[in-house]
C-alpha cells in the first residue's frame, strides 16, 4: 500500500506517519466502501500508527463500531513521534484495547470513551511445542536463552549473567551496539529470530529469560506467556502482571537483579527434575488461563459490540474469562 523498507519506516517513524497518513487513509476507505462497509459487524485496527482519523470517521459515519488493539505503548515517549497520528485520531474510535494499567488512564485522557486492559497472550498452534528435526536442535539448543533486542540495560544484565557463569545465549538484534559488545559478544548467536524459527528456538532453550522494556513501561511480555506455553521455564523480572499469572518458584522463576536471576539459573540448572516440573507446571497454569488468543479476541469483541457495552473502563481476568468494570 506504501513504501516499505528501513529508510521509508525510519521517515514514518519520525514524522508519525504525516502526509502518508492521508493517502493510506483515502485508499481504506475506499477499499471499505468497496467491501460494504455498513455490513460489517466491526472494524478491528491492530496497532494503527498510519490510520488517519478519517478512516475512523467514516466508519462512525457508516454505524459500524471501530476499535484499535495495541500491545505497544503509544502513549509513553520511547519512540518519539511515531505515535503522533494515532495520538490525533485515538479518541475516534469506539473502543481501545490496550495491555498496561498506565496506559489505561492515558487513553481516558485523551478522550478514548471505553477502554480494556487485557493480558498479551499466545497462539495455541505457534506456540505449541512440536518434534524437532535434529538440525533445528542443533542451530538452536541453549541451556538459557534471550530472545530480543538489544536495549539500554541489556547488555549490562547480559554480561552479568556472564560474569555469574550463566550459559546464555543471545538472538537479537542491535546487540552490536552494546558498550558490552566485547564481553557479551561471545554469548550472540545471531540475529532475530521469527515465527516458528522463534518458536523453535524458545522450545530448545532449558530457561528462556524475559526482559522487560522499562522504556516501554512493561509488566509483562509477549514471552512471558509464549515462553511456558512451548515447554519452557519463564525466567523474568518480579512485576505485579507476573505474579498475577504465576506462582513463582512453582510456575516460573522471577528476579529483581541479574545476581538474583543468576542464582535461579545456576540452581535450576543443576536440578533437572525441579526444572522439568516448574516448566510443566507453567505450561499447564498457561493453557487452563484464558490468554490463548482466541479467548482474548472472544472478549475483546464481546466488548466493543456485545455484552459489556456498559462498561466504560474494564479489565480482562486471565483467570476467569471475565470482564470486570473498574476506575481508569
Amino acid at each position: 500500500m506504501f513504501p516499505q523498507g528501513r529508510w521509508p519506516e525510519r521517515i514514518y517513524w519520525r514524522t508519525g506517519y504525516r502526509g502518508i497518513s492521508k493517502v493510506i487513509g483515502a485508499r481504506l476507505i475506499a477499499a471499505l466502501r468497496e467491501a460494504r462497509v455498513e455490513s460489517l459487524d466491526l472494524v478491528w485496527i491492530s496497532h494503527g500508527p498510519e490510520i488517519d482519523r478519517s478512516v475512523l470517521d467514516y466508519c462512525r459515519s457508516e454505524g459500524v463500531p471501530s476499535i484499535a488493539y495495541n500491545v505497544d505503548d503509544p502513549f509513553g515517549n520511547r519512540d518519539g513521534r511515531r505515535w503522533a497520528t494515532f495520538l490525533r485520531a485515538c479518541n475516534a474510535y469506539d473502543a481501545m484495547i490496550v495491555v498496561r494499567e498506565p496506559t489505561v488512564a492515558d487513553a481516558v485522557d485523551h478522550g478514548v470513551q471505553r477502554v480494556l486492559r487485557v493480558f498479551r497472550g499466545f497462539d495455541e498452534v505457534v506456540h505449541a511445542p512440536r518434534i524437532l528435526p535434529p538440525d533445528v536442535t542443533a542451530r538452536y539448543q541453549a541451556r538459557v536463552s534471550f530472545i530480543g533486542s538489544w536495549e539500554m540495560g541489556r547488555g549490562e544484565f547480559i554480561e552479568r549473567l556472564l560474569q555469574r557463569g550463566v550459559p546464555i545465549s543471545v538472538w537479537g538484534n542491535r546487540w552490536q551496539r552494546a558498550p558490552e559488545w566485547s564481553a557479551i559478544s561471545k554469548a550472540w548467536r545471531g540475529p532475530g529470530v521469527y515465527g516458528r524459527d522463534y518458536s523453535d528456538a524458545i522450545q530448545c532453550a532449558e530457561i528462556a529469560i524475559g526482559l522487560l522494556s522499562a522504556a516501554n513501561r512493561d509488566l509483562h511480555t509477549q514471552r512471558s506467556l509464549e515462553i511456558p506455553a512451548l515447554g519452557t521455564v519463564l525466567c523474568a523480572q518480579r512485576t505485579e502482571d507476573h505474579s498475577i499469572l504465576f506462582d513463582d518458584g512453582k510456575e516460573g522463576l522471577f528476579w529483581t537483579d541479574a545476581d538474583e536471576c543468576a542464582d535461579l539459573c545456576l540452581g535450576l540448572l543443576a536440578d533437572d527434575e525441579r526444572r522439568r516440573r516448574i516448566a510443566r507446571a507453567g505450561q499447564e497454569r498457561v493453557r487452563a488461563m484464558y490468554t490463548r488468543h482466541e479467548a482474548i479476541a472472544d472478549a475483546v469483541v464481546r466488548f466493543a459490540v456485545g455484552d459489556a457495552k456498559d462498561i466504560v473502563v474494564g479489565a480482562f481476568d486471565p483467570v476467569t474469562g471475565l470482564i470486570r468494570s473498574e476506575a481508569p
